[in-house]
């Protein structure tokens, strides 16, 4: 099986493949947090309904096809340009001709073109995103990969921060052009670091296996003995109660009256905020019980976290409906 990694000990990074590591995954997720929080929550202040958003909650659903894009990434390469520079370079450039389009748009009455903007966007943040984890892999040393994914760690709460709550907060005094303008620059700084970036050469010279084994590669993964379907089912359903609270989130509370600077600030400061701070709490945990209680423990604290949303919905809209009976009386 073609393997990739820095399995050299004496290997060190330098500060270029550090800045690289940290701004690609930045970055990944600036690009998720503008898209799934930031363009979401300005549509809704534009009048677009939940049937409409739907649409580009589907579209956000392009991450789960990782497993097909990885190989894809893992057999071809972009000759003279590296084996993932040269991916995330195509990819990165696609990224900014979707914002470039973006800001020419008047979402209301081009909603055609705001869609192909949206499929280019989410396309190329899944080709980004899998050229970045491939290039972690390749140049991380294994003693390093737990230092290494911290910084990623952090990097992506900043980027959340970033495209989530300063795009809102752009849009809020300045305008929709703006917010995308800004995520163009960003954009353009990381080309300009990428085609700068040299990588190292540390990775084996492709075996030219056949494509379809590296298909059937994730399939003889979970086949092994100590490792079990039942973890990819958990793993494929672990994220549905929050996805489904997050879905529903941004036009519940605009439909409450929230402005765009105060969702931003909810979505993209303060969860990122509780969950750095929380973070360490997992480790302890982890010290003294063992992976499946605290697992379990994290599934019932979802499915709670879920019931106490729906009573609240409820809660707001019968205290909606008792309003002009109190003022009455």
């Amino acid at each position: 099986m073609q393997r990739f990694g820095n399995a050299n000990k004496a290997t060190s990074l330098n500060k270029q493949d550090w800045a690289i590591l940290a701004t690609t995954a930045g970055f990944k997720f600036c690009v998720v947090a503008f898209y799934m929080i930031g363009l979401i929550t300005m549509l809704k202040e534009m009048g677009f309904d939940l049937k409409q958003l739907s649409w580009f909650y589907l579209l956000g659903g392009m991450e789960m096809a990782k497993f097909i894009v990885s190989p894809l990434i893992e057999r071809y390469r972009i000759k003279r340009i590296g084996q993932f520079r040269g991916w995330l370079c195509l990819s990165s450039l696609i990224i900014f001709i979707a914002l470039f389009m973006l800001h020419f748009i008047q979402p209301k009455q081009d909603f055609t073109l705001l869609m192909v903007a949206c499929v280019l966007l989410n396309l190329s943040s899944l080709f980004f995103g899998c050229a970045t984890l491939g290039l972690t892999c390749a140049i991380l040393p294994f003693e390093q990969r737990g230092f290494g994914g911290v910084i990623q760690v952090i990097a992506g709460r900043v980027g959340k921060m970033l495209g989530g709550g300063l795009m809102l907060l752009i849009y809020h005094y300045y305008g929709w052009q703006s917010a995308v303008d800004l995520m163009s620059v960003f954009a353009l700084l990381l080309i300009l670091q990428i085609s700068l970036y040299a990588e190292p050469v540390i990775v084996a010279e492709p075996q030219n296996l056949p494509l379809h084994f590296l298909f059937t590669r994730f399939f003889h993964f979970w086949q092994q003995p100590h490792i079990s379907f039942r973890w990819l089912i958990l793993l494929l359903f672990i994220f549905i109660p929050s996805g489904m609270v997050v879905s529903s989130f941004i036009p519940r509370l605009n439909a409450l009256g929230w402005s765009s600077q105060h969702i931003g600030l909810l979505l993209s400061v303060f969860e990122p905020l509780c969950a750095i701070a929380f973070a360490p709490l997992s480790g302890i945990l982890l010290k003294k019980y063992s992976r499946v209680s605290v697992t379990q423990w994290v599934l019932f604290s979802q499915i709670f976290a879920f019931c106490l949303f729906i009573y609240l919905n409820m809660s707001a809209r019968i205290f909606l409906i008792l309003s002009p009976y109190q003022s009455y009386y």
